[in-house]
């Protein structure tokens, strides 16, 4: 359900995508309300808007859902989450228009208003998504150690290279044996790569390491097993 994939997926940094939304959906509709009528209309009018802004705003969350705009995994400035959006635009006006319709309490029915909601939503969604998008792919990353160079591994980079949005960076390489950084070099990756007999304690605290990510073949060595837990204190 939409609400089970919200509680889910509701990281910091979806929670801050969630309150922003909200406070472009209330902006919306207080824009709406004067755009329609000119300037601060009479009270029955701002009651009617009132009314119909909780409706408005849980029907808009839950559109975006719908389309994926709270996937973190989604969440940067490219086509296809740019797609989304408008798509997601487009639903929740046509949802709208239908509520605006079938709810008689609603008494905002003419085309005009429906019109500037949508327009108004399309701007300040693209606008604030735009500088949100920005904002979560320049934050501070946490920095991983690669212990083992597999094609796992390697594509994996790729994919966190290609969305900085999850806020994980490749800090470095440790290689199992001698020779497994030559499809490292052949794939163009700029991280260092360390020799399999340097002190882990030393790559961390030289590359900023937060995390570390272990091939299956790192089981096969000891002397390595040992050495992760000497970096536990650390905080890796």
């Amino acid at each position: 359900s939409v609400s089970h994939n919200m509680r889910r997926s509701l990281s910091p940094a979806t929670l801050l995508i969630l309150v922003g939304d909200i406070a472009v959906f209330l902006a919306t509709i207080t824009l709406t309300l004067f755009i329609r009528h000119g300037g601060i209309p009479e009270p029955t009018i701002v009651a009617l808007y009132r009314f119909a802004a909780p409706f408005l705003v849980a029907l808009w969350a839950a559109g975006f859902t719908i389309f994926g705009l709270y996937d973190i995994r989604f969440v940067k400035n490219d086509p296809q989450f740019f797609d989304r959006l408008l798509r997601a635009v487009l639903f929740t006006g046509a949802v709208t228009a239908f509520l605006f319709y079938a709810i008689p309490g609603f008494g905002l029915r003419p085309l005009g208003t429906l019109a500037i909601l949508s327009t108004v939503l399309a701007a300040l969604a693209v606008g604030w998504r735009s500088a949100a998008n920005t904002i979560l792919a320049s934050q501070r990353k946490d920095r991983i150690l690669w212990i083992g160079i597999t094609p796992d591994v390697l594509a994996i980079v790729r994919f966190l290279r290609a969305n900085p949005q999850l806020g994980f960076a490749s800090g470095a390489f440790l290689r199992l044996h001698g020779t497994e950084s030559l499809p490292l070099h052949a794939s163009s990756f700029s991280e260092p790569v360390w020799p399999a007999d340097h002190p882990l304690a030393d790559i961390v605290r030289r590359e900023h390491i937060t995390h570390i990510v272990l091939a299956p073949a790192v089981q096969q060595s000891p002397a390595l097993a040992k050495a992760l837990f000497r970096v536990v204190p650390l905080g890796v």
